[in-house]
């Protein structure tokens, strides 16, 4: 069993503003002694400048965050892409997305299962929905992913063609990203440290606050309506069980 999962958005910063590197590394490694959970899942946004950064600076990056978030071997890391690891998709390019993905083991869309739990982590850049070079494949995956989940939960025409090894057992899938899913504020959150009532009330601009809501939709539909786990990218607290107006369910 899942003994436990810390989600986290650590932003490393880059060599042209300051940093609060070893306040993220003593409250990490505190967490990883107190709490032993053996996921932490990584919701994007690990580099401040990564979109921005010359080979030599992201390779240092890289290797700062491992030195930072160090862990036991046994503590598998679940990692979603961010904006700033590789830019807003109008300023996307191969050689910004392929340096991330290979430097963290990810990719447009990537099915994990442990110990029985199902994650699809999704790159937020791929949901534009214009067939670009990212986001094609991106939904591709998506479709390839949907017909292993089915298979899993027994249909037993599509194993023929798309049985995944690793599935185990099926299990709603718990779907990780760094955007949120279509909402059209915060208005509908209400947690400990959800966003201050100032902006609580701001509309979210689709494509940059939020994916879209077509994308958000599609999402849904190919991963058969899954346990929704998607991320804040305000940075604030958000426990959705259902949006109304057609937003996701959390």
């Amino acid at each position: 069993m899942i003994i436990g999962a810390f989600l986290l958005s650590s932003v490393i910063e880059g060599p042209s503003k300051g940093s609060w590197e070893w306040q993220m590394h003593r409250a990490f490694q505190s967490a990883i002694t107190l709490h032993k959970p053996n996921i932490v899942i990584f919701l994007g946004d690990l580099f401040d400048e990564g979109k921005w950064c010359m080979p030599d600076e992201f390779a240092a990056y890289v290797t700062r965050f491992h030195n930072l978030f160090y862990a036991p071997e046994e503590i598998q890391f679940l990692i979603a892409a961010g904006n700033h690891d590789m830019g807003f998709h109008y300023s996307l390019n191969p050689y910004l997305v392929n340096r991330f993905q290979k430097a963290f083991d990810t990719g447009p869309v990537k099915l994990v299962q442990i110990q029985g739990v199902t994650f699809v982590i999704i790159n937020s850049m791929a949901m534009e929905g214009d067939d670009c070079f990212l986001c094609k494949p991106a939904l591709t995956k998506l479709k390839i992913v949907s017909r292993q989940l089915k298979c899993a939960k027994g249909d037993k025409e599509l194993c023929e063609y798309w049985k995944n090894s690793m599935m185990k057992q099926y299990s709603m899938p718990i779907i990780l990203q760094h955007y949120p899913l279509f909402r059209e504020s915060d208005a509908v959150c209400s947690e400990p440290d959800e966003a201050p009532e100032e902006i609580k009330y701001i509309r979210f601009r689709e494509r940059w606050e939020c994916i879209s809501k077509d994308s958000t939709e599609l999402v849904r539909l190919i991963l058969l309506m899954g346990e929704l786990a998607s991320p804040y990218k305000a940075y604030y607290v958000v426990r959705i069980l259902s949006c109304g107006r057609g937003g996701p369910s959390r």
